[in-house]
């Protein structure tokens, strides 16, 4: 599994999600004047709206919410004789990062709680969740802060090609 959501994300709650959406807008104001900021402002006030309105309604993204039934239901299931793996990251941007590297971090981690993430998964939550029968996954494969992976980025890494090469041979 690469950065499964398997104790959920705070990102599903609609709570979190404005106000995320209202770090962002605040976040993009301070970037010096020019009409693109104005717009992105604007955008992301629209979106706020319209995300929170519709959250509930949006069953796949619904199913990663960690109060919710379908995770509920997912890890609480009986336990399988399966080797698991996973591979997972707390992402913080690297030193000399662009601004647009650095503003979703930084609202990602209030709505985290400071809790490591890699944007959108907590670390953690990827291979030990509580009273869960399959958890925790012994030996998981997580990348340091100082490597810069994002929820968006696993693939690219050599750690992680390296480690999928050696568990799934063939």
């Amino acid at each position: 599994m690469v950065a499964p959501p398997n104790a959920g994300t705070p990102l599903t709650d609609e709570h979190y999600l404005g106000s995320l959406l209202d770090r962002l807008t605040n976040l993009a104001q301070l970037v010096p004047g020019c009409g693109v900021t104005d717009i992105l402002a604007g955008v992301l006030t629209v979106m706020q709206h319209l995300a929170v309105g519709a959250f509930s309604g949006l069953e796949g993204i619904m199913s990663m919410n960690p109060s919710g039934p379908s995770l509920t239901e997912f890890n609480h299931g009986p336990a399988s004789a399966a080797s698991y793996r996973v591979v997972t990251a707390d992402y913080e941007p690297k030193p000399g990062s662009p601004f647009a590297r650095i503003v979703p971090d930084s609202g990602t981690d209030l709505v985290f709680h400071d809790a490591t993430n890699d944007l959108v998964v907590p670390t953690t939550g990827s291979y030990d969740v509580p009273g869960a029968a399959m958890f925790p996954v012994a030996d998981p494969l997580v990348l340091a802060a100082s490597e810069g992976v994002d929820h968006g980025s696993y693939f690219s890494h050599p750690q992680v090609t390296a480690a999928l090469l050696q568990w799934l041979p063939g």
